[in-house]
């Protein structure tokens, strides 16, 4: 799920700020919580206003992330924290979503969607960037576009179906 008001903007400007002020790894594990406190809060509002929407989309309620959209001076705390690697894996799950009720858990590696597998991480920079979380969440929605979405995740070192 997207998000791009203004307010998510400030919260993300106030999460750097107490980022800033934190070791790595409870910078990190706050993060996390504040992404899930987020995507829950967006999952809500949109299916609260789905009247509203004339252009409706199936929401799944899962937040990827990749290891290179961490600025360079985390990315050593952030794949030892989320055992991130090449492909994107889950950082939050919304409460109340189709993905929670599957089962999807925060730190799933992400393989496939309906087929199509996540595409490998690309090397960004020292700065980070989202373009590979951008499509991972356009290849989540393409999958979704029916209204079902089929993931070959791998937790624990084993893959499955959710």
């Amino acid at each position: 799920m997207r998000f791009t008001c203004g307010g998510l903007i400030s919260a993300a400007a106030l999460a750097l700020a107490v980022i800033q002020t934190l070791d790595q790894d409870s910078a990190l594990a706050a993060l996390q919580a504040q992404d899930a406190s987020v995507a829950t809060a967006g999952f809500r509002l949109a299916q609260a206003n789905l009247g509203l929407c004339g252009d409706r989309a199936f929401l799944a309620g899962i937040t990827p992330h990749y290891l290179n959209q961490y600025d360079a001076a985390f990315r050593d705390t952030a794949s030892r924290q989320f055992q991130l690697k090449a492909l994107p894996s889950v950082l939050a799950v919304a409460a109340g979503s189709p993905a929670e009720r599957a089962g999807l858990r925060a730190d799933d590696r992400l393989l496939a969607a309906d087929g199509p597998p996540f595409a490998a991480a690309q090397p960004r920079g020292d700065a980070g960037s989202f373009a590979d979380t951008e499509r991972a969440l356009d290849l989540i929605d393409r999958a979704a576009a029916d209204g079902k979405l089929l993931l070959r995740i791998e937790r624990g070192g084993a893959a499955s179906d959710i």
